[in-house]
C-alpha cells in the first residue's frame, strides 16, 4: 500500500525534483459528555496556513450552516502550544466532519516541490541523487582546501619546532650572539650564518625573549613535534586517499547530527486515503 499511494508523491519528487505532497494537520477526538458529544481538537497546522484566517473560516462555516453540527470553533492556544477546539452537536458524524473539513478548509494542504538550485554554475532542477552527488563533491572540494591549509600550517610550525630544539641544544651560544647582535636584524644573520637555521627559524628564536629562551623545554618541544608529525600523516592520508576524505564528511554530518538534530515531528502515512465526503451527514 505504501508504495501504490506514496511513491507517486516522493519517489516521483525525489528523482525529478518535481512532485507534490499533501500535509494534514494533527487532529484527536475529545468528549465533550458521556453520551458521546465530541469535539475536535487540533494542535498543529500546516507550514505557512494562518492560524486566524483557519478558525475564521471554520467559525464562517458554522455561521452559513455549511456544517450544521458543528455548534462553535475557539483558539485555546496558549504558552503550552498550538490549540484549536471544534465543539460538535451530540450525536454528529464527527469522522465525516473532520474528513469534510479537510477537504474545504487550510486543515489539509498540497505543496508542490520543485527543486531548483544552481549547480555547475546554472540553475537545474535535481533529484535528491543529484543534490547529494553535488553536495559530496562540495563537501569533499571543502576538506581538501581545509587539509591542505592545515597541513602546511602544520608543517611550518614543525619546521620552526625542530629549529628550537636544535636551539635548546646550543643555547648558551645563541644567547650569546643575539646580546652581541646590533638589532633583530643582525641577530637573525648572525644565528643563520653560524648555526645554519633557516629564516623561519631565526625569526621565530629571536622574537622569543632571552628569558623566554633560557627557559625552554625541549621536552614540550619535542612533544609539540610528535603530535604535529601525526597530524601531518593524517592530513597526508586524507589528501592522498578517497576512502578516508569520505570517512571525514560521514564522521563530520554524525557530528552535526548529535549536536543539532531533532526527531522528526511530522508523522509520514503509509496510506495515503481519498477524502469522500458523504453529503447526507
Amino acid at each position: 500500500m505504501y508504495l501504490d499511494k506514496i511513491l507517486k508523491f516522493i519517489k516521483e519528487a525525489f528523482e525529478t525534483g518535481r512532485g507534490k505532497v499533501f500535509v494534514r494537520s494533527k487532529t484527536t477526538f475529545e468528549d465533550i459528555t458521556k453520551d458521546g458529544q465530541k469535539r475536535i481538537v487540533v494542535t498543529e497546522i500546516p507550514y505557512e496556513v494562518n492560524k486566524g484566517n483557519l478558525v475564521k473560516k471554520i467559525e464562517q462555516m458554522r455561521l452559513d450552516h455549511v456544517v450544521e453540527d458543528i455548534l462553535e470553533v475557539r483558539d485555546e492556544s496558549d504558552r503550552e502550544g498550538l490549540r484549536i477546539a471544534i465543539d460538535l452537536k451530540k450525536g454528529a458524524n464527527h469522522e465525516a466532519i473532520l474528513t469534510y473539513l479537510f477537504k474545504n478548509t487550510d486543515l489539509q494542504t498540497s505543496y508542490n516541490y520543485n527543486m531548483v538550485a544552481i549547480c555547475n554554475r546554472r540553475p537545474m532542477t535535481l533529484g535528491v541523487l543529484d543534490i547529494l552527488t553535488s553536495y559530496i563533491e562540495h563537501q569533499k572540494e571543502i576538506i581538501t582546501n581545509r587539509s591542505n591549509f592545515e597541513l602546511e600550517k602544520a608543517k611550518k610550525r614543525i619546521h620552526i619546532l625542530e629549529g628550537l630544539i636544535h636551539m635548546v641544544d646550543v643555547l648558551e651560544e645563541v644567547i650569546q650572539e643575539i646580546r652581541a647582535s646590533h638589532g633583530k636584524a643582525d641577530a637573525k644573520s648572525r644565528i643563520m650564518k653560524r648555526f645554519s637555521f633557516t629564516e623561519l627559524q631565526a625569526e621565530a628564536i629571536v622574537t622569543l625573549q632571552l628569558y623566554r629562551l633560557s627557559s625552554t623545554d625541549v621536552n614540550a618541544l619535542v612533544a609539540e613535534k610528535g603530535e604535529l608529525d601525526q597530524k601531518v600523516s593524517y592530513l597526508e592520508m586524507i589528501l592522498s586517499n578517497e576512502k578516508e576524505l569520505l570517512k571525514v564528511i560521514k564522521s563530520e554530518l554524525r557530528d552535526i547530527k548529535s549536536s543539532i538534530g531533532s526527531e522528526r515531528k511530522s508523522v509520514i502515512e503509509e496510506e495515503v486515503s481519498e477524502l469522500k465526503v458523504d453529503e447526507t451527514h
